[in-house]
């Protein structure tokens, strides 16, 4: 996987995201979180150790799940956790992605007021 199509899905996730929320899909920090996990944790760049490897690659977080679970959550089964790591990474850069959004989003209703 080139980072091209790691960046590319990243952002196309973010569109889905907008368009829950538009759709009344995700109406608060609850269903946002829920909808985030549920798409991070099926994704083929998560369950694929392959992809989930080429995603540390790519990351802008690739320390991401060190951050969230220390050392411990490296290894699974005495196995680098190359899935979680992916999990953890894409996460990261998902919110980076709608923050950023959300950030410009408060910035044009300042400016409209």
């Amino acid at each position: 996987m080139e980072a091209k199509e790691y960046w590319d899905e990243i952002r196309s996730l973010a569109d889905a995201f907008r368009q829950a929320m538009k759709d009344g899909e995700i109406t608060d920090d609850e269903t946002a979180e829920e909808w985030l996990h549920q798409t991070i944790d099926s994704h083929q760049f998560v369950i694929y150790t392959y992809k989930a490897k080429c995603v540390g690659l790519h990351t802008n977080n690739p320390d991401a799940m060190l951050d969230e679970f220390g050392a411990e959550g490296l290894v699974r089964n005495e196995s680098v956790n190359y899935e979680g790591m992916a999990y953890c990474s894409m996460m990261a850069d998902l919110r980076m992605l709608i923050e950023g959004w959300q950030d410009e989003q408060d910035d044009e209703t300042e400016d409209a007021a």
